[in-house]
């Protein structure tokens, strides 16, 4: 159940009400659990495209991110990027991932900070592993393969 008063009302009254609050990952009212999976994934994949692939190298195919401009810093840029790497990690985990796709993302992004750690390789290796494009691509098949699931329990329309 939705609090009584709206949230404008409450902050400009500033009165605290105990009302219990919608749960955090409930989707938003009138979207299915489907549609707003899907509108967590596209939020996910903008995120991994800024860090993995926003810029192009001029007069190259070779797309870099922020990952991989912040992977420059000594000892601390690759353990900075473990945060986003992570968060794209834990929320293939609330959107209900199999065990196997989670361990693949582990691994994605444990070679990302391991190999992107090492001074100059590291660097090179960095623009071209992409761990957070990988970790969404494999959210994406999973949704996907519920879906495809979904669609061919539903029984067809007489």
């Amino acid at each position: 159940m939705v609090a009584s008063v709206p949230a404008r009302e409450t902050a400009m009254t500033g009165v605290i009400t105990s009302a219990p609050q919608p749960r955090a990952d409930a989707p938003p009212p009138g979207l299915s659990e489907r549609h707003a999976r899907l509108k967590r994934l596209e939020r996910l994949e903008r995120l991994a495209r800024t860090l993995d692939s926003a810029l192009r190298l001029p007069g190259t195919p070779v797309r870099f991110g922020v990952d991989s401009i912040v992977g420059l810093v000594p000892a601390i840029g690759d353990t900075v990027m473990l945060l986003p790497a992570v968060w794209i990690m834990i929320e293939g985990w609330r959107m209900g991932l199999r065990k196997r796709a989670l361990s693949q993302m582990v691994f994605n992004t444990s070679a990302d900070w391991l190999l992107g750690s090492v001074p100059l390789l590291g660097d090179v290796f960095d623009v071209g592993w992409k761990s957070n494009l990988r970790n969404v691509a494999l959210i994406r098949k999973e949704i996907e393969r519920e879906i495809a699931r979904e669609i061919k329990r539903t029984p067809p329309l007489a």
